[in-house]
C-alpha cells in the first residue's frame, strides 16, 4: 500500500506530531514518526525555531496524487510538453507549471481557465485529505503579474469612488484575487470594500467608507 508522507511544524514535537495525526487523521501506532528538528528557545522563553517532524502512514501520497490528476487534466487542454515544480507548505500545495511552449491555453481569458483547473485539482485532492488542502496554480508567473494588475484595478477604482461617493463593483473573482482587492483598499482613507453574490459571481464592492 503506498505511503502518504508529510511535513509539518510546530512550537514544540509534540506538538507537531499532534498536528500531523490530526491532518493524517491517524493514531500514533498507525504511523511512522521521524523527527528532522527539535524546537530551539530563544530569549525570554519564547520559541525561535520550531520543531519540524515527518510522518508517514499508509494511504495515497497525495502530492503524487495531485500530480496525477494534474497531468491528466493539463493532457485535456492539449498543452503539450511540460514541467511540473511542486512545494508543499504545511496544508499549501503550490505548483508551477512550465511549458515547452507559452501558457495561453492553460490561462485562458483573465485567468479564467487556470482558477477552473485550481479548482478541480484541489477538489480532487480532497476528497482524500482528512484535513482541508489549499492548492495554488501558476504558469509563467501569471499570478505574480495578476496580482499587480489588480492592485492597480483596487486603486483606480477606489479613487473613483472616494471622488464621486458611489460605490462600484469589480468583476467575479476567486477567494485569492479578491483579497488582494480588500487588502489594496483597507489602505486607502474613505473607502471601504465588501464581497457581494454567490457563488461564481461572488465579487467586491467598493464603497465610500461609512457607508454599506
Amino acid at each position: 500500500m503506498p505511503k502518504q508522507i508529510i511535513v509539518v511544524e510546530g512550537e514544540n514535537v509534540e506538538k507537531a506530531i499532534e498536528k500531523g495525526l490530526n491532518r493524517l487523521g491517524k493514531e500514533r501506532d498507525e504511523t511512522e514518526i521521524k523527527i528532522l528538528q527539535q524546537e530551539q528557545p530563544g530569549l525570554f522563553n519564547q520559541t525561535s525555531q520550531k520543531a519540524r517532524v515527518q510522518l508517514a502512514a499508509d494511504g495515497p501520497d497525495l502530492e503524487e496524487l495531485l500530480e496525477k490528476n494534474l497531468r491528466s487534466l493539463l493532457d485535456l487542454l492539449e498543452l503539450g510538453e511540460f514541467e511540473l515544480e511542486i512545494e508543499v507548505e504545511e496544508a499549501l500545495y503550490r505548483v508551477n507549471i512550465q511549458p515547452e511552449k507559452n501558457c495561453d491555453s492553460l490561462i485562458g481569458p483573465q485567468g479564467r481557465t487556470l482558477n477552473a483547473t485550481q479548482y478541480l485539482v484541489e477538489q480532487q485532492i480532497n476528497e482524500v485529505s482528512k484535513e482541508p488542502l489549499k492548492v495554488i496554480l501558476d504558469c509563467d508567473n501569471f499570478r505574480k503579474k495578476r496580482r499587480k494588475d489588480l492592485e492597480q484595478k483596487a486603486m483606480y477604482y477606489a479613487q473613483q469612488v472616494k471622488e464621486s461617493g458611489e460605490s462600484f463593483e469589480l468583476s467575479p473573482m476567486i477567494e485569492a484575487e479578491r483579497e488582494v482587492i480588500h487588502d489594496v483598499v483597507q489602505d486607502i482613507e474613505g473607502v471601504s470594500s465588501q464581497n457581494i453574490g454567490e457563488g461564481s459571481r461572488r465579487r467586491v464592492e467598493l464603497l465610500p467608507r461609512g457607508k454599506s
